[in-house]
């Protein structure tokens, strides 16, 4: 059954996971990277998702998700954060982080802890944390090499470029 003349036809299309609009136009290469196409969100978390099953799979017999092994990576330098310092370098929201970092106060590999001001509360990594992250290593290093056989070194190199530089261009944001 045709839409009604009073309904105006979408300008995207619903039924996609890229959501393009339904008129677009041919593109060749030299045009694609200045005219982007879809929804950049998808494509990043698409890619996240993938990425994140590479890690989690190398690391399932630490214990460890990427999320986890990134937050311990986080103290390598022996540092303890406030929970607002964490979350600014994690790029996270502090709810998010908290949730996070509850089965890494369980298995005893961060503390939380009351700073000068008891609305603060400080992080830090235990040492059964470092030996978790240090045990984990190994399998961390070994999705790093799968990443880099599967996109090739110089398109990882490019990715890391980009992303800084996104984040860079987002942070004040």
């Amino acid at each position: 059954m045709p839409l009604s003349p009073s309904i105006d036809r979408p300008k995207t299309c619903i039924y996609t996971q890229t959501i393009v609009p339904l008129s677009t136009p041919t593109m060749n290469a030299a045009t694609a990277y200045n005219k982007p196409q879809g929804c950049t969100w998808l494509r990043l978390r698409k890619a996240t998702r993938r990425i994140t099953q590479i890690y989690d799979l190398h690391l399932r017999d630490s214990g460890l998700k990427i999320t986890q092994f990134s937050l311990l990576a986080a103290f390598k330098g022996g540092e303890t954060f406030s929970m607002s310092e964490l979350a600014a370098r994690m790029v996270m929201d502090r709810t998010t982080l908290t949730r996070n970092l509850k089965p890494l106060v369980e298995a005893g590999w961060v503390v939380l802890g009351c700073g000068d001001d008891a609305r603060c509360r400080d992080i830090a990594i235990t040492p059964a944390g470092r030996q978790a992250f240090e045990a984990a290593m190994p399998a961390w290093q070994a999705a790093e090499r799968e990443i880099r056989q599967l996109i090739g070194g110089d398109d990882v190199a490019s990715l890391h470029h980009i992303l800084d530089h996104t984040l860079g261009l987002l942070e004040t944001h």
